[in-house]
């Protein structure tokens, strides 16, 4: 539970620090500039999904099948491979902006650094991973904290000081890549080049194909929503806002499952009642957020409700499934749950062009139900669990032990 908690953090900061740095900005500039938080929001699906091929894959290759020199190359060939990218999405904003329908200089400088600061977190994310596999949380969280700092406090000062955006983004990204590359050279060691795409692939491939969808899902719905009016967007932008950061925290969920499965340390009841206790804590902190900033929107109630209720029973099911999931991708068969993480996001994926304001709900819904349904009868059918010992047992063979 203290290492969900550690991990949990680190998210929260790269969570939460963004979503107060604009609000802070609407504040100070005014306008619009606070829309570029979710004009920006698909990108953080890129980093997801160079980081489960270059961290993650790349990490529990070296843990499973003994890649010495896995980490290290993976995390240098994700830094030139995510320049290259960083690189040609800075060099397009304007097409970019054109896409999303939003124009001017101002928002074009704050696109440009939020994409920017996306590269910086996405470098600092393949360092942490590293640090995680090793146990290292402590540095981890001290190297997050520092680096959110650097993110809000330098920009919103020197924005306070010099009344220049140009000046205070340059200085604010000058100080990042120093400290990121600072990190960089604390924790990178030398190797010797040692890297396997296809087991980085197969070990997170469902996280990889998971994130794909969910930037194609995201694209899709909000289009959507966004015709029904006002009204449905408010709402429905208000329950994103406090369950957004609940959701990303969830993730320590399978990091810390992953870790350990691939250190043979792994406990499933174990993480599963250690999941249920974190998001305990977050569905409870959705409440206040709910209680707390309800009365300063002027909002819908019953959209909101119905809205809500969909992620509560989310929260409700997930470890009941996500957990499974983890060790199903490692232990049992990269390809199979794969191909199930493919049809759930399908199915997600159609209901997003549902012509109704509660697509992007509905389709979460059917993909939980969906999941819990399937990944538990895999599970089932090819594994059980020693009541006395808490020991996964494979049918015919106890994991970890020969059948003599």
């Amino acid at each position: 539970m203290k290492r969900l908690i550690k991990v949990g953090l680190d998210i929260l900061l790269f969570s939460i620090v963004p979503v107060i740095t604009w609000f802070v900005l609407g504040i100070i500039i005014g306008g619009n500039i606070i829309s570029i938080f979710i004009v920006s929001y698909p990108i953080q699906f890129i980093v997801e999904m160079l980081k489960s091929i270059f961290a993650t894959g790349a990490n529990i290759s070296q843990s499973k099948d003994g890649l010495k020199g896995s980490v290290m190359s993976g995390a240098v060939i994700g830094i030139v491979v995510g320049t290259i990218m960083w690189a040609l999405m800075l060099m397009n904003v304007d097409n970019y902006m054109h896409f999303m329908n939003v124009s001017g200089a101002t928002y074009k400088l704050f696109l440009t650094y939020a994409i920017a600061q996306m590269f910086l977190q996405y470098v600092l994310r393949i360092v942490l991973m590293k640090l995680y596999y090793e146990g290292d949380n402590i540095r981890a969280n001290n190297y997050t904290v520092k680096f959110n700092a650097l993110n809000f406090f330098i920009l919103i000062s020197s924005i306070l000081l010099t009344n220049n955006y140009i000046t205070a983004v340059i200085i604010t990204l000058v100080a990042m890549s120093i400290y990121t590359l600072f990190v960089c050279v604390k924790v990178f060691e030398k190797f010797k080049f040692n890297f396997n795409l296809t087991n980085a692939l197969k070990y997170d491939s469902l996280d990889l194909f998971s994130n794909f969808s969910m930037f194609v899902i995201y694209m899709v719905g909000v289009n959507n929503i966004m015709q029904y009016g006002k009204e449905y967007v408010v709402a429905i932008t208000f329950v994103t806002l406090i369950t957004d950061t609940q959701w990303d925290i969830s993730d320590a969920v399978t990091v810390v499952a992953k870790i350990d499965i691939s250190q043979n340390k792994f406990i499933l009841k174990k993480h599963i009642k250690n999941a249920y206790k974190l998001l305990s804590i977050l569905l409870m902190s959705t409440i206040i957020m709910l209680l707390v900033l309800f009365r300063y929107y002027d909002l819908n109630l019953t959209i909101v409700l119905i809205s809500l209720s969909v992620d509560v029973l989310g929260f409700v099911l997930y470890p009941i499934y996500i957990v499974k999931t983890c060790y199903l991708q490692i232990e049992y068969s990269p390809m199979k749950t794969t191909s199930n993480k493919v049809i759930s996001n399908a199915l997600r994926t159609g209901a997003s062009f549902l012509r109704t304001p509660y697509c992007t709900g509905i389709g979460q819904l059917i993909s939980c139900i969906y999941q819990t349904i399937t990944i538990n009868a895999i599970f089932k059918k090819n594994y059980e669990i020693d009541k006395e010992t808490g020991i996964i047992i494979k049918k015919r063979k106890i994991i970890g032990e020969e059948i003599g």
